[in-house]
């Protein structure tokens, strides 16, 4: 499940597009992932993580922002086998947003997560 979307869901799995094997070299695209009910927030589970490792990820990249846009508060940016782990919305939204970077270089096997929803958040 990828591209340059927004998807309302409390129950996918979400992985680069190389599923079952490496990623696309030149990719570049961003997600938006909104809870199905009002007041709930996403949460999302990675089983599997792994990107070109450069130091300060300055080749390719896997950044999680708190909220509906980019523009929302920066979680993280992860490359390498530094998995995110589980992350989990504290927006008023309940979004969570994704943006996916990789160069022309090395690709790796990319990345496999779970998206629920959970409530009672704050």
């Amino acid at each position: 499940m990828n591209s340059n979307a927004s998807v309302t869901a409390c129950s996918a799995l979400f992985y680069d597009e190389g599923i079952e094997g490496n990623y696309n070299d030149n990719s570049d695209y961003t997600k938006t992932f909104y809870p199905v009910t009002t007041g709930d927030k996403v949460s999302v589970l990675f089983s599997e993580f792994e990107l070109e490792d450069f130091t300060n990820c300055g080749y390719d990249y896997f950044k999680i922002y708190n909220g509906p846009t980019t523009g929302s508060p920066l979680i993280g940016t992860y490359c390498g086998t530094n998995s995110p782990g589980q992350v989990t919305s504290t927006h008023a939204s309940g979004a969570l947003t994704f943006k996916f970077h990789a160069d022309e270089g090395v690709t790796a096997l990319g990345w496999k997560a779970l998206v629920s929803c959970v409530s009672n958040v704050s």
